[in-house]
């Protein structure tokens, strides 16, 4: 996983200007569990991940956490395909753990640069690496906790 030579563009900014990527946001703002899973069924769209990829995540970060190849997450993205249950599933996982991170730094650059290093809370791996499984979420999650409410992580 590396990091990303294009410039990062704050979460926020994205989620204004593209309208997928709005509507799948929208689902952080009212976390209504049933309303997510509706809306993962339904199939996100492909173009959620070009959105993950204008704030500054690589598309092989992408297809790491979702256990994909980044030649399927582009295939998706230039077809429009919708994604299946688990890629939406995952997908969401990782936006809302992103969103967390953005709040808890204050800035969506440093949120990255953090997901991107190994942390000792997390046994040495990056929260990147860790929230490719649910129980590794939680982990990261705490660790995001932790920072927000002033500790170190």
């Amino acid at each position: 996983m590396g990091n990303s030579s294009k410039p990062v563009v704050p979460l926020w900014t994205v989620w204004k200007r593209d309208r997928d990527f709005s509507k799948v946001c929208s689902l952080l703002v009212d976390p209504s569990p049933v309303s997510e899973s509706a809306a993962i069924k339904r199939g996100l769209p492909a173009g959620t991940w070009r959105a993950l990829q204008k704030i500054g995540l690589t598309r092989d970060e992408i297809a790491a956490v979702l256990g994909n190849s980044a030649k399927t997450i582009r295939r998706k993205e230039d077809s429009g395909e919708a994604l299946d249950v688990a890629e939406g599933d995952r997908t969401m996982r990782l936006l809302r753990v992103i969103t967390e991170a953005a709040e808890a730094f204050g800035d969506t650059a440093k949120a990255l640069s953090w997901m991107r290093r190994p942390n000792t809370a997390l046994l040495g791996k990056t929260p990147l690496e860790m929230i490719a499984t649910d129980a590794g979420t939680a982990l990261v999650r705490r660790a995001l906790g932790v920072i927000a409410y002033g500790g170190v992580a």
